[in-house]
């Protein structure tokens, strides 16, 4: 079954290891025949702008999923997500959940569960920021 995609003026898609543009000033529409892993603009978290430990694990879960072969970045995903673990142990499930569909090829999956992750890191980063501000900033 093809993939239709359509893609706004200047917009950015990746389909395996290729990148691709929409250099036109208007709309664009795409066919992919063939199973190809692909990532829409909207998708992907450029490695520049990874700021925290999530951020850096859907990187190397992007990696992952659009590699041809992944194990090269198993050993970058195993040593990010025991950082996660051991900083904040709570997240141990979700990780587990994401190792989990590594296991079984479903790299999407996996990259979805990092997505939701880094939801709940901001969330806890925002508490943690709120908690030091103190009472009187809340109110500010």
């Amino acid at each position: 079954m093809a993939l239709k995609i359509e893609l706004k003026a200047n917009e950015r898609v990746i389909i395996g290891e290729h990148a691709i543009v929409n250099a036109s000033d208007r709309r664009i529409k795409l066919v992919v025949e063939t199973k190809a892993r692909i990532l829409r603009q909207s998708e992907i978290l450029p490695e520049l702008e990874a700021r925290t430990v999530c951020d850096r694990l859907q990187v190397v879960l992007q990696r992952m999923y659009l590699a041809r072969d992944p194990a090269p970045h198993q050993a970058d995903f195993l040593r990010i997500a025991g950082e996660i673990v051991a900083a904040v142990p709570s997240f141990g499930p979700k990780i587990a959940a994401i190792s989990g569909h590594i296991l079984a090829g479903e790299m999407y999956q996996a990259l979805k569960g990092a997505r939701a992750l880094r939801e709940d890191e901001a969330a806890l980063l925002e508490l943690a920021r709120v908690a030091l501000a103190g009472p009187d900033a809340a109110s500010a």
